[in-house]
């Protein structure tokens, strides 16, 4: 693979994560909605279901987001180890080689994802 076509591959992987991560996110803050605006008709059995098939949707999307990861990793990989050519790399090359290698702002990412999981969990029944 040449340069471009990695980087079109990457740019593709990284659509697919933002994708899930927004329908997640609704999924996430549609049940605190639902918990919230139904408290009174939802029973504890209920809302224990809806916690239990909840955290199975989010742990199917989780593994998802770690293949497309693995995937993004490997691209890089293949990324950094393409043969210096007479032409240099292109800025968004070198960026993405230098922000893999750096790996901040997944922390972040981590953070608010467990942050909403245990508030759609909280929320939705499963609270004391």
């Amino acid at each position: 693979m040449n340069e471009f076509e990695i980087l079109y591959l990457l740019s593709e992987h990284n659509n697919r994560i933002w994708k899930i991560i927004q329908f997640w996110t609704g999924v996430s803050f549609g049940l605190i909605a639902v918990a919230h605006v139904a408290k009174q008709v939802i029973s504890k059995p209920i809302a224990i279901v809806l916690s239990i098939l909840y955290t199975a949707f989010s742990m199917f999307l989780g593994n998802m987001l770690l293949i497309i990861t693995g995937l993004n990793n490997a691209l890089i990989t293949d990324l950094t180890n393409l043969p210096d050519t007479a032409v240099t790399r292109t800025q968004i090359a070198r960026l993405l080689i230098q922000i893999s290698t750096e790996g901040e702002g997944i922390l972040l990412i981590i953070t608010a994802m467990v942050g909403t999981f245990m508030a759609a969990l909280f929320f939705s029944g499963m609270r004391p």
